[in-house]
């Protein structure tokens, strides 16, 4: 199954470094999320790609601040 995200999110994620492999599932696992905060990102169970532009240390955890793994989240809880 592949995940759509809105051309408005993918024209935001500038930064991405994978060329949006997320989106097509098997091919590269995207960070496990245990939540969201609106419109902020997405808090992550652990950091999976130590070299990803967008996620950052928050608290004691991870969030993960990439504009198309929050749509994933949110439209797919993925």
């Amino acid at each position: 199954m592949n995940h759509e995200v809105s051309p408005e999110t993918r024209a935001k994620t500038t930064k991405c470094r994978s060329d949006f492999t997320c989106l097509t599932t098997g091919k590269r696992p995207i960070c496990s999320a245990e939540g969201s905060l609106r419109d902020a990102g997405v808090f992550l169970k652990e950091r999976c790609d130590e070299e990803c532009p967008y996620v950052m240390a928050f608290g004691g955890g991870y969030m993960c601040k990439c504009p198309m793994r929050f749509e994933l989240y949110e439209r797919y809880h993925v």
